[in-house]
């Protein structure tokens, strides 16, 4: 009989203990939804209004001159394309003289997303433009499409250590 008794006292005990006080719900929020509808463009020049919209990393904010942008080591941004077919990648870069000096020649990579499309390499100071068609089932109308670049030096100022990758005044697809 003792053994019965013995679960049924440690159960009328524990009613016994101090329970924790009524905590309010947390607060109720509305999930984070991005808007897959907003309008964007498919080739952002670095001056257009709408081009912060586009920036999705490695990409400085400050707008240089009205044109221009510095990056870092993977810049990032989305565009979204009217078409799949006939289109060209095509970006406005420039490596710097005083950059140049500092990392010599350097690569940049290309990737829509997550694809590598090419390899460039610069061996001169001064602005380039590059194009490259792209396959029309590497893209689609149906999503944002994420460009990144990856540069494989960056420059590092000798004054205060800020690093830098490439000057970009525009990317995306043009026909």
């Amino acid at each position: 009989m003792k053994r019965r008794l013995f679960p049924l006292a440690a159960a009328l005990a524990a009613g016994c203990l101090k329970q924790p006080d009524n905590f309010s719900p947390p607060e109720q929020r509305n999930p984070l939804v991005l808007d897959e509808n907003r309008p964007l463009l498919h080739y952002v020049p670095m001056s257009a209004e709408e081009a912060p919209g586009h920036i999705l990393a490695d990409i400085l904010p400050e707008l240089h001159d009205g044109l221009w942008r510095w990056t870092l080591q993977r810049p990032t941004l989305e565009v979204r394309v009217p078409t799949t077919r006939g289109l060209k990648f095509r970006a406005q870069l420039t490596v710097p003289e005083i950059t140049m000096q500092q990392t010599g020649p350097v690569n940049i990579q290309v990737f829509i997303d997550n694809r590598r499309l090419l390899e460039h390499a610069i061996t001169q100071p001064g602005e380039t433009v590059i194009e490259q068609p792209v396959a029309p089932e590497w893209l689609t109308t149906s999503r944002p499409i994420v460009i990144r670049f990856v540069i494989d030096k960056l420059w590092v100022s000798p004054v205060d250590g800020a690093k830098r990758g490439f000057i970009l005044t525009g990317a995306g697809f043009v026909q």
